[in-house]
This record gives C-alpha cells, sequence and structure tokens, in this order.
C-alpha cells in the first residue's frame, strides 16, 4: 500500500470553495505516494491515518502571526489556512509524522517555529525578481544549496522557479538553513530534529519536476520518510 499523504487546500472564499493544483498530486503520485485534500477543519481521526503532510503554496501568511501588521502589499490572509496548517503542524510533531512545505509551505512552517518573513520582497528587499510570469515550469533563478540538501540532490546550485512575494527571513529555532537566492532569500529549510523529517522549499517542485531530475529526487525522499512511517505503523 502506498503512503498516505495529506496536503492541505487553498482555502477560496470568494468562490466558497478549496481547490488544490494538479501538479501537486501528480508529482506526490509520481514520487510513490498516495495523496488526499484535507478539510480546512483540522480532524484528529483524518490526521491519525497520514503517513505524510504535505503543505502547499497558498494566500499570504497574516503577518500578525510573526509581529507586524498588515500592510496594503499584503494579500488577504485566510485564517483557516493559517489554523489549520498549525494544528497539522502539532500533530506531525507530536506524532512524528513527516512533513514536507513548498512555497507558502516554507513560510508558516518558519513562523511556527519562531521565525519572521520578510512580508513583500518587492519593497523590502529588491534585486531577484521572485514572481515570474508564465510559463511557471521554467527555473528563473539560481540558489545555492548546503548541508543534507547538497549531499541529498549531489550538487551545490539548483536553477528554480519563483512565486512568491513573502519569503522566511529570520529563521525559527529548531529549523536549519538548506538553500539560499543570490540576494539572500531562504530557499529551504529542514529540521534539526533527528526523529522528525520536516523539509519546505520556497520554489515549486510540482511544476519543475517535469524538466529537472532533482526535484524528484527531493520528494522521493520525503515519500522515503512516509512510507518508513508506515511501515512502522503496522509493526
Amino acid at each position: 500500500m502506498k503512503p498516505l499523504i495529506g496536503a492541505a487546500p487553498l482555502v477560496d472564499p470568494e468562490r466558497e470553495s478549496l481547490w488544490m493544483l494538479p501538479g501537486y498530486f501528480n508529482l506526490i503520485k509520481e514520487c510513490g505516494g498516495s495523496p488526499i485534500m484535507i478539510d480546512p477543519v483540522f480532524d484528529e481521526d483524518v490526521a491519525s491515518r497520514l503517513d505524510g503532510i504535505l503543505i502547499t503554496g497558498g494566500q499570504d501568511v497574516n503577518p500578525e502571526l510573526f509581529g507586524r501588521k498588515p500592510t496594503e502589499k499584503t494579500g488577504a490572509p485566510s485564517k483557516e489556512l493559517d489554523d489549520l496548517e498549525y494544528a497539522l503542524l502539532d500533530y506531525a510533531l507530536a506524532h512524528r509524522i513527516p512533513v514536507f512545505g513548498i512555497c507558502r509551505g516554507i513560510q508558516i512552517i518558519n513562523v511556527y517555529f519562531g521565525g519572521t518573513l520578510t512580508d513583500d520582497l518587492p519593497s523590502e528587499r529588491p534585486g531577484i525578481e521572485h514572481h515570474q510570469a508564465h510559463p511557471y515550469d521554467l527555473p528563473t533563478h539560481p540558489v545555492r544549496l548546503f548541508g543534507k540538501l547538497k549531499e541529498l540532490l549531489g550538487t551545490d546550485h539548483l536553477e528554480v522557479n519563483t512565486l512568491h512575494h513573502q519569503a522566511a527571513d529570520r529563521l525559527g529555532k529548531g529549523l536549519v538553513l538548506e538553500a539560499e537566492a543570490p540576494d539572500g532569500t531562504p530557499e529551504a529549510v529542514s529540521g534539526t530534529d533527528p526523529e522528525q523529517y520536516l523539509r519546505a522549499v520556497q520554489w515549486h517542485p510540482e511544476t519543475l519536476w517535469v524538466h529537472q531530475e532533482e526535484e524528484l529526487v527531493l520528494v522521493r525522499d520525503f515519500i522515503r520518510a512516509a512510507r518508513e512511517r508506515q511501515a512502522g505503523r503496522k509493526d
């Protein structure tokens, strides 16, 4: 049986809907997992069945969560999504469920661990364009890799795509930097707890993987950890 990966949805209040870009599910399936979309109201019974948790892109993280006030540059946050992802992280860390974050995922994870965000890169850290135009499956800037991510991918350099205006700034306690853009923007982090699989990237492997083998290596490592947890639950 494939490991069950729960993905947080994008909450769309204007359309009164929840949705999921198919690239996330396609990537999880390509790497050997079985993805499901999680209801935005946290349910411990559902969470207990998961072998891995994927935190995807979405609305801006509420700046009040990291000690700032929203500005005219801040996109409309989703309290529902913020609350769900905090609850998922609480549960994941308590029960050693592997976690992987993409885009907003690295941001909410960093804030959860006590870190801060740059709320608007174009006005606060101008330089690299961090919100590329279509097509989104092509890389537009390099990142430098460190530590375990460098070891995993077998390179210290990667070209990535970019679709964000918030970004991790000061890292939270219990996180370590694994990739950085030329302008100093954190592009990947992992957790320092050896018993907890936790990694997040700012770029979008769910679109890049069709061109870049490294993205499959990256996410297969997450699925490997989810499969190990699945096996451990059956013992």
